[in-house]
């Protein structure tokens, strides 16, 4: 039996800010990092942010669903419950983690400002929404915006950091996404107008979505700061080899002048990621994060050598 629940607090803008997240967590039988997930998003209220999160859940047998009943009954509670949070979620069949994000944005109201989506196996750190949201009101003009990743293991640990610069399509469509879609927020305008994630693809959609909104002329932004951390469980649908034959299938469709230049645009991208620092980082780094240890507080992580290299290994 599959459920729909929503939780609407009452939203008083009073001294919070105006600027409105909608969120989606798109989920399927991962309850252990989804409640990692969700705890690092609802704490972000405690900023000048206006939070909703949606968890579009693909009909779990795990506890998921039974989770997120019991979470309901939990956010009705919390500290949040001035208005700064909204959570909702829908737990139903779906046809892969693409549809389950179009069906969640999908949901979004005509208050939502800034719309991006956070899988399980995400985490946003510490004030990242209300550093976002600053950005947009400085920038009017900034259509979508990219920041940093970190990359740790399934206990927190941390593997290597991704450091992304402003995106162009040509060097995504001629290599690969070098941005990443947990540090992605994009204006609600981008969705109204039509854009939405391409379902026929299983792996790359986030790729061809970016393209496609460069193509049309929004302006996307990097922002310097680590705001997202991807946990590396082995099991990640950025590393199936579906992955691979998808890219390829993407620079097939892309323009011809692309196919001629591939070798050149991607000499290009690598040039640009060292000259904007991508493989350069202090001598150590702190992060916060929720962890197997806790999903009731943050856990506070420090590496002495922080690193681009993706091994697993490293510690």
């Amino acid at each position: 039996m599959f459920t729909t629940k929503q939780l609407r607090v009452q939203k008083t803008l009073g001294d919070k800010g105006s600027m409105k997240f909608y969120i989606v967590t798109p989920s399927y039988n991962s309850v252990d990092l989804l409640k990692l997930c969700m705890a690092s998003v609802a704490d972000q209220c405690r900023t000048d942010v206006l939070v909703h999160h949606h968890i579009q859940d693909g009909g779990s047998t795990d506890g998921t669903p039974e989770y997120l009943a019991q979470y309901m009954d939990m956010a009705a509670r919390n500290e949040c419950a001035d208005g700064s949070y909204l959570f909702s979620y829908v737990s139903e069949p779906d046809a892969g983690m693409y549809s389950a994000i179009n069906a969640g944005w999908a949901r979004a109201d005509e208050e939502v400002d800034i719309m991006a989506w956070l899988n399980c196996d995400e985490q946003y750190l510490p004030n990242t929404l209300s550093y976002v949201a600053q950005q947009f009101e400085k920038d009017p003009t900034m259509d979508c915006c990219f920041g940093n990743l970190l990359i740790l293991d399934g206990d927190g640990e941390f593997i290597c950091y991704r450091k992304s610069y402003k995106p162009y399509w040509p060097l995504i469509a001629a290599g690969h996404l070098y941005t990443f879609s947990c540090t992605m927020f994009l204006r609600k305008k981008i969705h109204d107008a039509g854009f939405h994630l391409n379902e026929e693809y299983k792996a790359v959609a986030d790729e061809d979505f970016v393209v496609r909104i460069l193509q049309a002329g929004y302006k996307a932004k990097h922002l310097k700061r680590y705001s997202s951390v991807f946990a590396y469980t082995g099991n990640n649908l950025s590393l199936d080899p579906v992955a691979r034959d998808e890219d390829q299938l993407l620079l097939d469709r892309s323009p011809q002048w692309i196919k001629a230049m591939k070798w050149i645009l991607n000499k290009w991208r690598l040039f640009l990621k060292l000259l904007h620092g991508c493989y350069f980082e202090a001598s150590s780094l702190e992060y916060s994060i929720y962890s197997n240890a806790s999903s009731e507080y943050r856990v506070k992580f420090r590496t002495e050598k922080p690193t681009w290299k993706y091994n697993p290994g490293n510690r």
